[in-house]
């Protein structure tokens, strides 16, 4: 658990739904009739220019969804520090985020704990 100083916070962002850029779904692909690359979910940023990801591995993440043929990141609060350092809080659902940014803890504590 992570405890920020609310005094030394620049900037909170509420971020809704936002498109998880790492992540590309691909169809199948075949040359010959042999199958190259299976349909699904590719993770973009890697140096072999995208290994497949099992959907459990993203739906694993309390951070990730899938919506159709996309990724997204669930609803969060990025937190920007004086000394320029982020972070992120994130929440499973809008209303839990509204509810968060409403909340006493935000508007009267010294500390925020992530």
């Amino acid at each position: 658990m992570r405890k920020l100083n609310v005094s030394q916070i620049c900037s909170i962002n509420a971020i809704v739904k936002a498109e998880h850029n790492w992540y590309k779904y691909r169809k199948e692909c075949k040359f010959l009739g042999i199958r190259i690359s299976k349909e699904g979910f590719y993770h973009t940023f890697s140096l072999s220019g995208g290994d497949y990801i099992e959907r459990e591995l993203i739906t694993g993440d309390s951070r990730m969804f899938i919506e159709g043929k996309k990724v997204f990141w669930y609803p969060h609060l990025e937190i920007t520090m004086s000394n320029e350092h982020q972070f992120n809080k994130f929440f499973k659902s809008k209303q839990e985020l509204e509810d968060y940014i409403e909340s006493e803890e935000l508007k009267v504590n010294k500390w925020l704990c992530l």
